[in-house]
């Protein structure tokens, strides 16, 4: 799927070079998305070769050059996130003045249960996100890692991802209906 471009960088201003522009993506592969854009953060670069799916939605920059702001608009379907199936979902988030990413709302819902989150992440420092998760089974969370065990039940909780990058730690309070492992309860 192509990606369209459209964007300008301005000389003029005396404190930095000012760039605008927007692009959209129709339907474009999500993995090669990672990986054309990987190299620039690590949060990105953690996702490369652990995503799927395909992704549409507009970007947005503005801003000094060296601290722009730019606004995600993004939807996603058949998405694989760190090699688990998520389905159908949203993305809405900008970076701020090139400093820190800000996650207004990402909502998922397929395979792996419903998830939405939101929080920041500084570039240099702290990482705040916040989820929550309701009907996630556990055989498809436990995939590829833990798939001898067989694990049976479902996964509702809350919980969030924090530190100072990397790496980031995550702390949960998680329900688990019905749990089993190699077909007895547990």
């Amino acid at each position: 799927a192509p990606y369209f471009v459209r964007g300008s960088l301005d000389f003029k201003p005396a404190d930095a070079p000012w760039l605008s522009g927007v692009g959209t993506v129709d339907g474009a592969s999500l993995s090669d998305l990672i990986d054309s854009i990987g190299d620039v953060k690590w949060f990105l670069d953690m996702f490369r070769g652990r995503v799927g799916g395909r992704v549409t939605g507009r970007v947005s920059i503005s801003g000094p050059a060296l601290a722009s702001t730019s606004v995600f608009d993004l939807g996603f379907e058949d998405a694989v996130f760190l090699n688990r199936p998520f389905g159908k979902g949203s993305l809405r988030m900008r970076i701020e003045d090139g400093e820190r990413l800000v996650l207004t709302e990402a909502r998922f819902a397929g395979p792996s249960g419903t998830w939405r989150g939101s929080g920041r992440v500084a570039f240099d420092g702290a990482v705040d996100l916040p989820f929550e998760v309701s009907g996630a089974p556990m055989g498809v969370l436990a995939l590829p890692d833990w798939d001898y065990l067989h694990v049976g039940g479902t996964v509702s909780g809350t919980g969030r991802a924090h530190g100072t990058q990397p790496p980031v730690l995550a702390d949960a309070t998680l329900a688990i209906d019905d749990a089993s492992s190699q077909g007895a309860p547990l």
